[in-house]
């Protein structure tokens, strides 16, 4: 009897694992809500391109349907720096799609037909006192490594960004865009390290943000 239930319960674990549900249950959470680095080389001679730091955030990582994902990236050509903004689900695809080709459309246009898309920041720490203000980045649709995403390139608003999300330890995204309106955190846990590394070819200094835009103080919105 025993013999039997103990083949069973194998044969029971091979079936549950080649049905893919094991892999997704054994990802690792500090991966999924956690920031990441990598670097891009140069097919030619290897040298680096830029370097990047990448969050996938879930509400619950081994229940959630819908992933968030914010990148930040430095060239070290130009010192350029962008924060890139999509969803994928759990398996990393693109549940918006049908953007692509709206997107593709307007790219080959010479002016914008787009409605403009709008991305609210707040960044919040323990210490409410040093909690941001609401701030409105100026972001633009660009298609990113076949992904549709929101893009904010304007340095300023990147360096303002940047100088709350190293000293905040949770922010909360408001994302405007098409049909949608939704909200997401993401954790900034170890962030300053992973930007400071990204920004070890290109630093920057206070004087570079004394241009800033002033920023827009507005109502926390939820979705």
């Amino acid at each position: 009897m025993r013999n039997k239930l103990g083949l069973s319960l194998v044969v029971g674990a091979l079936v549950w694992c080649t049905s893919g549900w094991s892999e997704e249950k054994q990802l690792d959470p500090g991966v999924i809500n956690e920031w990441m680095r990598s670097v891009v080389t140069s097919d030619s001679d290897g040298t680096e391109i830029k370097r990047i730091v990448h969050s996938t955030t879930m509400e619950n990582w081994s229940r959630s349907t819908r992933a968030h994902n914010a990148r930040y990236e430095v060239s070290n050509v130009d010192c350029i720096r962008s924060l890139t903004f999509y969803r994928t689900d759990e398996h990393g695809r693109s549940p918006d799609h049908e953007w692509v080709k709206l997107i593709e459309r307007d790219l080959e246009q010479e002016s914008s037909k787009l409605e403009q898309p709008r991305v609210f920041v707040q960044a919040r720490s323990i210490n409410p006192s040093r909690s941001s203000a609401v701030m409105e980045l100026s972001v633009e649709y660009q298609l990113r490594d076949g992904f549709p995403a929101l893009v904010a390139k304007d340095q300023q608003d990147v360096l303002r960004t940047l100088r709350e999300f190293k000293r905040a330890d949770v922010a909360e995204l408001r994302v405007m865009a098409f049909d949608l309106d939704y909200s997401f955190y993401i954790g900034l846990k170890r962030f300053a390290n992973k930007a400071e590394w990204s920004e070890e070819h290109c630093p920057h200094s206070e004087s570079q943000e004394s241009g800033e835009k002033e920023e827009s103080v507005l109502s926390p919105a939820s979705s």
